[in-house]
């Protein structure tokens, strides 16, 4: 059956109307409740114009009224632009004016600020989480003689419908957009439920930023099948435990940064993780051996780790508890997809040598929005370029070894050098900059800025901080600062990030959090 996202939700609307279908901070919302909400939405966004393949602009932290619009974009055929809420307004402003993006919805406590400062009337701005004088709300509850909206079903059998731009790169210089369309939405859902058996029965908890890809897949997979979506509002470890006990969470993907944070706790504390839990998957960056090791000794229920990428999805899994002496590798490639290792003449290598991983999968995105080019450049034939480094074993097992992109992973979410490169460039007083990765024992990579400034004292230090912080996401802000008299670069004059690095292992930092 070719169903889109909502008319999967509808389906199980239908079926369990009472059954909890969202639980955020305690509040529960039936299937009826809920799919009364985004009828409300609907209407509201068809009332100030709205209609099927416009873009709307979304800054929110993780809340109810997010998980609304995921749904009324997919009933109505919007198209959603997800960010960080705490990305500065010259960012966003190019994010936005990038995706063409004609309303934003956001949160209440930015509005003022954005407003003023896109002030030439492009965009529209409807409120969540408290009234701004002078604009709109976003309706999320529906009077009881209010009618439904009416609108025209979209087409099933066509082609993709575009539905979510995420921002893979370049959020503050050149942006680009990656293209997920409702069908891989579905797609990747249905993938997950076949690869670790969930069902109507499953309890799926949420508790990463919903503006990425992660979260919204465990929020719409339980959704669409009849399960129970929690979503956490923000990750704490104790937050999190007290809501697998209470709420009996059966199923959940976490990044990497918060598989260690929950080690550390359990161990600390000489405690398991709840029995409720029956599979949990870690992505975002390889855990090692010995991490591994000490979450199976806290966890009694199926553990995996998955490799992917936003573009292609899970491309591989690793289940840990069936395959420990692979626990170096992550893992094969989940069903319908086809993984190989290609060398510098772009031929396939054959297992235990070493090259650039490219994927080809069924899951795959629909290329990146308006860069027909950038798009052709990242394929090779039907195989996405990952631009990893990686081996194939005998077995068809997948090892990561490392990156040629320089993508920072900062606490699971990507980071991109030249982000943050653009921003510390522009204060007059730097000659020029470079970011590179750290090692990080909490966020696994911290973001680290090489910077080269004729007279780099406190006070010059402090203005880059500053001007960071107002430009970029919390995600983005450099940890350390080190003092370089030049920037390394290789013979065809490009950053050589992994000198810059080695470098800094034998220096002090002028500044550090």
């Amino acid at each position: 059956m070719n169903e889109l996202i909502y008319s999967r939700f509808a389906r199980q609307v239908a079926r369990f109307p009472d059954k909890t279908a969202l639980v955020i901070d305690g509040q529960q919302e039936t299937y009826r409740e809920l799919d009364s909400a985004v009828e409300a939405a609907v209407t509201h966004l068809r009332e100030v114009g709205l209609r099927q393949g416009d873009h709307v602009g979304v800054l929110l932290p993780n809340c109810r009224e997010f998980v609304i619009l995921l749904m009324a974009a997919a009933k109505c055929g919007l198209v959603l632009v997800p960010h960080s809420m705490s990305l500065g307004p010259r960012a966003i402003g190019a994010v936005f004016n990038r995706t063409r993006v004609k309303i934003c919805v956001v949160w209440h406590a930015r509005v003022q600020e954005l407003g003023q400062y896109l002030e030439d009337g492009h965009i529209r701005w409807l409120t969540v989480g408290g009234d701004v004088d002078g604009y709109d709300k976003l309706r999320t509850r529906r009077d009881g003689a209010e009618a439904s909206s009416g609108q025209v079903p979209l087409d099933e059998t066509g082609k993709d419908i575009p539905f979510i731009l995420t921002l893979t790169s370049g959020s503050t210089g050149d942006p680009k957009p990656i293209i997920l369309s409702q069908q891989t939405k579905v797609a990747r859902a249905q993938s997950a439920c076949a690869l670790y058996g969930l069902s109507e029965d499953d309890v799926v908890i949420a508790c990463t930023p919903l503006y990425h890809s992660l979260a919204e897949r465990l929020v719409l997979l339980p959704l669409m099948t009849g399960a129970t979506s929690v979503l956490q509002t923000h990750f704490s470890v104790d937050a999190w435990l007290e809501q697998v006990e209470r709420q009996k969470v059966t199923f959940t993907m976490i990044v990497s940064t918060q598989v260690r944070r929950i080690i550390d706790h359990c161990h600390a504390r000489g405690e398991c993780l709840p029995r409720c839990l029956r599979v949990l998957v870690s992505s975002s960056e390889r855990l090692s051996f010995d991490s591994k090791k000490a979450f199976m000794a806290v966890f009694d229920g199926e553990f995996h780790e998955c490799y992917g990428a936003s573009e292609v999805a899970t491309v591989s899994d690793l289940n840990a508890t069936a395959f420990p002496e692979k626990w170096n590798s992550v893992g094969y490639p989940v069903p319908g997809v086809d993984i190989r290792v290609v060398g510098d003449d772009d031929h396939p290598l054959p297992a235990g040598e070493a090259g650039e991983i490219e994927v080809a999968s069924p899951l795959a995105f629909s290329g990146y929005y308006d860069l027909p080019e950038t798009t052709q450049a990242a394929m090779h034939g039907d195989y996405f370029r990952t631009g990893d480094i990686g081996m194939l074993d005998e077995d068809g097992f997948l090892y990561f070894l490392g990156r040629h992109k320089h993508t920072i992973i900062t606490g699971g979410i990507n980071v991109y050098p030249r982000d943050v490169e653009d921003v510390v460039n522009s204060d007059p007083l730097v000659v020029e900059c470079a970011v590179f990765a750290v090692e990080d024992p909490t966020l696994g990579e911290a973001v680290a800025v090489a910077l080269v400034a004729p007279d780099l004292d406190r006070k010059l230090i402090r203005r880059v901080r500053l001007l960071c912080l107002r430009e970029l996401s919390d995600y983005q802000q450099p940890r350390r600062i080190y003092a370089f008299d030049a920037i390394p670069r290789s013979g065809l004059s490009k950053i050589d990030r992994r000198a810059i690095a080695e470098q800094a292992k034998n220096m002090t930092p002028v500044f550090e959090v």
